[in-house]
């Protein structure tokens, strides 16, 4: 049978969080009570980076998925704007999935290295580089070293956002946030082909699954064209080759990032429905408190099954990306018991 038409073993473990399995008829069974589906959701996160003296960003799992790249700046007297700044002096940095000390990746003065994306089948690295206000589409080899420019257009496009690999490694699409539109770029010749209209759909960051059976769909974040974006207005869209991108639901979604197994998306949402656990957790949640979810999307088109919660709402978690054996995520999280931004890591095995 299609492997497409039901959960991947090692994403099965997500079925008791919703109200009784996606796959099951009525009846077939019964979840646990909400009261333990919450406490599954808090078990499945542990921290890998929690220093009030960083900022953390953007994580992303080396092709051995016993690594994460992120995004690492000091933190300043306004640790939410450093976060939030591309000014920031950015460097890229790695940790072991097992914990002990990070170390630096790649850091170069007056570049800010930001947005990586590791692609699993050359080794290579895309991101945004940062120089002044200019954002470009970058390259560096697995070793953090040859820092290579891809100039896109002419003259060169400067609002180059969030590179996702096609499988191949051959080329990455990425976001133009001058245009608010989809690129695919050849990144040995910088050649950039538009996959999206901005008269259609304004979008933001996005993902390109590994399904090339299915033309490589593209995952974004995206809304109707309007007097200005603002990543509150963002829902999911899908775009499949030779059709018109359409959304995935109603509700919001942002930061999305396709499965290896090509049929799952995480992304993070300030939805509070349907994740019953998290109206029993025991915290109060600030208002546009963020969580990250995981919805099953055949590559085929087949019909969305409902969105699962995966970390509590309290944690603001965001960005999250999948380890290679499609376990594991890693995204931006908060210290629950403070102030502290880091790096985590949620089990979708628990």
């Amino acid at each position: 049978m299609d492997r497409r038409t039901f959960l991947h073993g090692t994403v099965a473990a997500l079925g008791p969080l919703v109200l009784g399995s996606q796959r099951d008829p009525p009846g077939a069974g019964h979840s646990p009570p909400l009261r333990d589906r919450a406490a599954a959701v808090s078990a499945r996160l542990r921290y890998l980076e929690l220093d009030a003296r960083y900022v953390y960003s953007r994580p992303c799992f080396a092709p051995d998925g016993k690594h994460v790249l992120y995004m690492r700046a000091p933190a300043t007297s306004d640790p939410v704007l450093a976060l939030n700044s591309n000014a920031s002096p950015w460097g890229l940095w790695t940790v072991s999935v097992d914990g002990g000390e990070p170390e630096a990746f790649f850091e170069r003065p007056g570049f800010g290295a930001t947005r990586p994306d590791w692609c699993w089948a050359t080794g290579r690295i895309a991101m945004t580089g940062i120089r002044g206000d200019r954002g470009e589409l970058w390259l560096l080899d697995s070793d953090g070293r040859n820092l290579t420019h891809v100039p896109v257009g002419d003259p060169p496009r400067t609002r180059l956002f969030y590179p996702s690999w096609y499988p191949e490694g051959d080329a990455v699409a990425v976001t133009d946030y001058a245009t608010h539109e989809i690129l695919r770029v050849d990144v040995s010749s910088g050649e950039a082909i538009s996959l999206t209209d901005p008269a259609v759909v304004w979008a933001g960051m996005c993902s390109v699954s590994p399904d090339s059976e299915w033309g490589n769909p593209i995952a974004f974040a995206g809304q109707p064209p309007d007097e200005e974006y603002g990543v509150a207005d963002n829902v999911l869209w899908i775009l499949r080759p030779e059709s018109p991108p359409v959304t995935l639901d109603s509700l919001h979604g942002r930061t999305p990032a396709w499965s290896p197994t090509d049929d799952y998306l995480a992304f993070s949402s300030v939805r509070r429905r349907p994740a019953p656990a998290f109206t029993l957790h025991p915290r109060t949640l600030p208002p546009g408190a963020s969580g990250v979810f995981v919805q099953h999307v055949a590559g085929d088109g087949g019909i969305p099954r409902r969105a699962v919660g995966v970390t509590p709402f309290d944690v603001g978690a965001v960005h999250p990306k999948w380890s290679p054996d499609g376990e594991v995520l890693v995204c931006m999280a908060a210290d629950v018991d403070g102030p502290r931004r880091g790096l985590a890591l949620i089990d979708l095995r628990v």
